[in-house]
């Protein structure tokens, strides 16, 4: 390759980073500003249904604790799938049932 090439390579790559730079720093935000926006829904039926995983094994407190926590967040409840993995005794798997939203 001779060092032309080389130069015009390099400058080619030069300039293609400048135009990455001046995007990332005015044109993404100018874009963003210039946007319409869309009004925010706030009722029921724009929320999404969400599913909670949690594994359990050992004491029940902390479980009581998270499902509990999870019934208090406020999302509606009717929207919420809570799946409990229990790996201990039955008495953890009680403590599940009865705690569960």
């Amino acid at each position: 390759m001779s060092a032309a090439t080389v130069a015009r390579c390099a400058s080619r790559c030069g300039i293609a980073a400048a135009g990455g730079i001046a995007w990332i720093l005015v044109g993404y935000p100018t874009s963003l500003l210039l946007a319409r926006r869309r009004p925010l829904r706030t009722d029921a039926s724009a929320m999404p249904s969400a599913s909670v995983v949690v594994c359990a094994a050992g004491a029940p407190g902390p479980l009581v604790a998270k499902l509990t926590a999870l019934r208090s967040d406020g999302y509606p409840l009717d929207l919420v799938q809570v799946i409990v993995a229990v790996d201990g005794p039955d008495t953890l798997r009680a403590a599940a049932a009865a705690a569960s939203p």
